[in-house]
């Protein structure tokens, strides 16, 4: 996706509305993608955590 971005960037000159739209967009992706990693990774996180502390109390 990152190349995309770079040929709305370079296409800027032709039509700066369009082009900055576009940036927009793909920045707004990048911005869910990037939360949904952080959600997953902390849930995650918390599940091992939780399995690990099950299995230490169990002994």
């Amino acid at each position: 996706m990152s190349h995309i971005r770079k040929k709305f960037d370079e296409s800027a000159d032709n039509d700066m509305v369009r082009a900055k739209h576009a940036v927009d967009e793909i920045a707004a992706k990048y911005a869910i993608e990037k939360q949904i990693k952080e959600a997953f990774s902390a849930s995650f996180c918390g599940l091992l955590k939780f399995t690990f502390t099950q299995k230490v109390n169990i002994f």
